[in-house]
């Protein structure tokens, strides 16, 4: 009987959102910008409030970590939830965020679904919490101590206009390729079975059988990835899904953060911090083809 209540509960929620949020509503959830401030041992506070006594599993770094921030100098990191998408900022600086439109916040929920990753039991209540994502706006910010010595940066001004997409840049490296998997996860190229290229170390390219199974049975025939001048988009099948939107100083920005992150490898940072910027100048066309399983072929985006 409880799980019954539960449902109906939910299929009420769902139906009264629904409601609020139609297609031509104008409907928004703007909750006020949570502050966490970080410890010298990696205890946040939470708008002051020490969590330290309260939650002594809150713990969110280690005192080593904490330092090496610090002593890169970022001093906050924000990250806002919006309509638009999720938009990151650090020290102030507007770093890549990750927009979309309806049709691709509703595609990316179908290929949630699609996949397994929801329960059908729960889409009531699922698409309650959809509708309240998609009129969302919160925003939260993570400070860090200061180091010795350093002039406090300014946070992002709350009032200014979200960061926008770029302009196209001289291309410097164009990559087109169309992998096509067979039952067995071998790809090809051009007819070419990657399995006589295993000598060239190329076959890890190659899927799970059971992963190839999964694909058919979701009905992805295909994935695509493009860069353009705004960013990277992505579609599944002829769906497109969120995109990873940039600029030359968005892009710089993120390049110039990254490397500056001690937590992560310092090849790896070496390595981002060159290949971020140029992000803009590729002109990039992927595709990876899977069996349709006898399935009308859906054409590409």
């Amino acid at each position: 009987m409880r799980y019954h209540l539960s449902r109906k509960f939910a299929l009420l929620l769902a139906c009264a959102m629904l409601a609020l949020t139609g297609c031509s509503s104008d409907f928004r959830l703007a909750l006020p910008p949570i502050s966490v401030e970080i410890d010298a041992d990696g205890y946040p506070s939470v708008w002051g409030i020490p969590l330290r006594e309260l939650i002594p599993s809150s713990r969110v770094f280690d005192a080593n970590t904490v330092r090496q921030l610090s002593d890169a100098d970022i001093q906050h990191i924000e990250a806002s939830w919006r309509p638009e998408g999720i938009f990151l900022w650090g020290n102030g600086k507007p770093l890549t965020p990750i927009v979309w439109d309806r049709s691709a916040f509703d595609n990316t929920i179908k290929l949630a679904r699609r996949l397994g990753a929801i329960d059908e039991g729960a889409l009531p209540l699922v698409n309650t919490g959809v509708e309240i994502m998609r009129a969302l706006q919160a925003s939260i910010i993570v400070r860090l101590p200061l180091k010795s010595g350093a002039s406090p940066i300014p946070p992002r001004d709350p009032g200014a206009p979200l960061p926008a997409a770029g302009s196209s840049s001289p291309t410097v490296l164009v990559v087109g390729l169309r992998l096509t998997f067979d039952d067995n996860g071998i790809p090809s190229v051009d007819n070419v079975s990657l399995r006589d290229l295993e000598s060239l170390g190329l076959s890890g390219l190659s899927l799970p059988r059971d992963t190839i199974q999964q694909l058919q049975r979701a009905g992805i025939q295909h994935l695509t990835l493009r860069t353009t001048p705004e960013g990277i988009r992505l579609w599944v099948n002829a769906d497109p899904l969120p995109t990873f939107r940039w600029s030359k100083e968005m892009l710089d920005n993120t390049a110039q953060f990254v490397a500056a992150l001690p937590i992560l490898d310092s090849g790896l940072r070496e390595v981002l911090r060159v290949v971020l910027p140029l992000a803009n100048s590729t002109d990039v066309h992927i595709v990876l083809r899977f069996p349709t399983g006898g399935a009308a072929a859906i054409p590409e985006p």
